[in-house]
């Protein structure tokens, strides 16, 4: 992994990674670096020196709050880890979490479940569930996983499958869906991010990327 200065393009540091990375993610400051290898690792992004190693049972998913103060990630439960004491704390949850995303205004974070994308703040207080329409995925609910992406006004809330090619896109205030794309890959759904309010990207292990319209159109 290669950390580097976007304004200038220079080379901050380099860090050895895993076949893991499965969390991976830049505090709001910049001053740290989130990466799953050999537990769940802190490291300064001005040189790449480790200060904290979370142990974990397996590879994990991992985020920043949205204010700095904690990362959450999930170790076979969701756990909240301080970052002034290196204090754990286990946090209400799902069972089966996929991925872990900020909602827009930094309130609250979504998780990603086999059912639901649950919001929840930082002390884990349930603040909405936005439930799944039965069939809307075509994986085995059992083993289904989840990343949820929030659009720029966070309105709109983009979830792909993990465990398949899905891609839904809910209204977050009223939880309606408005858009299923079925197969939108062929393999799993590896990464969400929407560019503006009606316009997102979506990674697969296809090893490809498309770019959709809020419309269901494909942009790209």
């Amino acid at each position: 992994i290669e950390i580097i200065e976007t304004k200038t393009g220079k080379s901050l540091a380099k860090i050895k990674s895993g076949s893991n990375g499965f969390a991976c993610d830049i505090s709001p400051d910049g001053d740290y670096f989130l990466y799953d290898y050999n537990g769940l690792s802190v490291f300064r992004t001005a040189d790449g020196k480790l200060v904290h190693n979370q142990p974990v049972k397996l590879p994990t998913i991992g985020k920043f709050s949205a204010d700095g103060e904690y990362i959450f990630y999930y170790d076979s439960e969701l756990l909240r880890l301080e970052m002034d004491t290196w204090i754990t704390k286990k946090i209400a949850g799902q069972a089966l979490i996929g991925d872990i995303a900020n909602t827009k205004d930094g309130n609250s974070i979504a998780i990603g479940g086999k059912e639901a994308v649950q919001l929840i703040d930082k002390d884990g207080k349930l603040l909405k569930t936005i439930k799944y329409a039965p069939a809307s995925f075509s994986s085995n609910p059992e083993y289904r996983m989840v990343k949820p992406a929030f659009s720029v006004s966070g309105k709109k809330m983009a979830a792909g499958d993990v465990s398949g090619g899905d891609i839904l896109v809910y209204d977050v205030p009223t939880s309606a869906q408005q858009l299923h794309l079925k197969n939108a890959h062929i393999s799993s759904i590896t990464g969400i991010e929407f560019l503006n309010e009606n316009i997102f990207l979506s990674g697969s292990g296809d090893k490809r990327f498309k770019l959709w319209g809020i419309d269901g159109k494909l942009r790209g």
